[in-house]
């Protein structure tokens, strides 16, 4: 038998296949008429918050930590007068 001169590319996994322009832009149009209160629920977004207010202060004392330039705790209690 024969090979091909090009062989067919083997099939992708659904999620790596690119939907075509009008399914997107049917999708996003669903998307512009849905409440975001239908979407998660006020408990889940203060979660979600919690989560990201704490990956930004972890962030930021990463950043100071490697900057070498931080106060530590007890100069900081002992000014603050929380000794």
């Amino acid at each position: 038998m024969a090979q091909p001169d090009h062989p067919e590319p083997e099939p992708q996994p659904a999620h790596h296949q690119s939907p075509d322009r009008g399914a997107l832009l049917n999708r996003w149009r669903q998307l512009d008429n849905v409440d975001p209160d239908k979407i998660i629920g006020p408990d889940v977004f203060d979660w979600l918050v919690d989560i990201a207010e704490d990956i930004e202060d972890r962030h930021e004392l990463a950043e100071v930590l490697a900057e070498d330039d931080f106060v530590p705790w007890e100069e900081a209690k002992a000014e603050l007068g929380l000794d």
